[in-house]
């Protein structure tokens, strides 16, 4: 009869007893001790890994998920869409790592990836935001310990050229004041309103005798449906002067119900595709769209893709051009523009136009 090898089972395996680093004594079978040895070397592996992923703490997507649903309820409908994109890009990036796994150049390395693909200024900076307020979120409320994203300097992206419309644009404009597009244009000419501004503005807004035009709210557009809500910024709540051609054209407007929206003539704002569909009739019938040479069906047809060469957002830049013009104090164009930072007064919103060129030039040329 063979003899019995140490720690040999009656069924001819060999078992071993280990203490394992978490205290607990396991044992392990082989058909030699090499190989039961080997079960044990495993088991120490994988606890080892079982550690470090406990220690790297909860996977990106988790703390993302749980960010994303207490930050929802708190965003405007504007910032809502521009954060739901960021939101999802970030994802599709940074999920399948854990919290602790993300260092400083692992963002850098996203941001870098971000630019390349030549995306915007500003879209630059709101994308770097989102990653930066999930790390919060996982130290404040999750028990993290580290927010790499703060050592991150933001990537400038592609700087927008924002440019208001040419001067032969405005005289048209200018010439085709009626209708609600009309309206529009003109408002947005001489107060440097933002477009969701002007959509939410009613007739109870609306002081001829004071010429004060109140804003307190804003549209934003969801899912097409217009959502009122408070304006961008607490300094976009104010109240704008009404200059006189404004005046003269609001006064033809005649009475109307202090409930009733001024561009919509209803007790609703227009929905996005309402808006679209009016401006770009409006731009089409003063020669300012344009077919950019693509088509699209029509009920059978193809039919010619048009885009408008002004927007009201340049005809803000237009406002904020007069006020530059006009020398008035940067203070007050921050105010009467609603800007949260006088930087973006400063910088974006001064555009010298064609006559000042030319003035310029003819100086110039005396000195010369």
């Amino acid at each position: 009869m063979a003899k019995k090898k140490k720690g040999q089972r009656a069924d001819g395996l060999i078992e071993i007893a280990r203490k394992m680093p978490d205290g607990k004594v396991r044992h392990f079978y082989g058909h030699s001790r090499v190989e039961a040895e080997g079960k044990y070397r495993e088991a120490l592996q994988d606890l080892a890994r079982v550690q470090e992923q406990a220690a790297a703490g909860l996977m990106f997507e988790e703390v993302a998920a749980a960010w994303w649903e207490q930050a929802q309820p708190t965003l405007k409908p504007g910032s809502l869409r521009s954060y739901k994109a960021c939101y999802r890009v970030a994802l599709e990036h940074f999920s399948g790592r854990r919290m602790r796994e993300i260092k400083p150049q692992d963002i850098s390395y996203y941001l870098k990836k971000l630019k390349a693909q030549g995306l915007a200024q500003g879209t630059m900076r709101n994308r770097h935001s989102l990653v930066t307020m999930i790390f919060a979120y996982w130290c404040t409320d999750m028990g993290g310990d580290a927010n790499p994203s703060l050592l991150v300097r933001n990537l400038k992206g592609n700087k927008t050229e924002r440019t208001p419309p040419d001067d032969a644009a405005i005289q048209t404009i200018l010439q085709h004041q009626e209708g609600k597009m009309g309206l529009l244009a003109v408002m947005a000419m001489y107060t440097g309103l933002r477009l969701g501004e002007i959509m939410a503005l009613t007739w109870a807004d609306v002081d001829l005798e004071s010429r004060v035009l109140s804003v307190t709210k804003s549209v934003a557009w969801v899912n097409n449906r217009p959502v009122v809500s408070t304006p961008k910024t607490k300094n976009s709540v104010r109240q704008v002067p009404i200059l006189e051609p404004l005046a003269r054209r609001l006064a033809t407007e005649g009475k109307h119900p202090a409930g009733e929206y001024l561009i919509s003539g209803t007790r609703e704002p227009l929905t996005a595709s309402q808006h679209s569909k009016r401006w770009l009739a409006y731009c089409k019938e003063l020669g300012l769209a344009h077919d950019v040479g693509e088509y699209k069906p029509y009920h059978g047809r193809r039919q010619a893709h048009l885009t408008v060469d002004v927007t009201a957002h340049q005809l803000r830049h237009y406002c904020a051009t007069l006020l530059d013009r006009a020398d008035v104090p940067m203070k007050a164009r921050q105010l009467w523009l609603g800007h949260a930072d006088i930087h973006t007064t400063m910088q974006i919103y001064t555009h010298s136009y064609t006559d000042e060129m030319q003035q310029a030039k003819d100086l110039m040329d005396k000195l010369v």
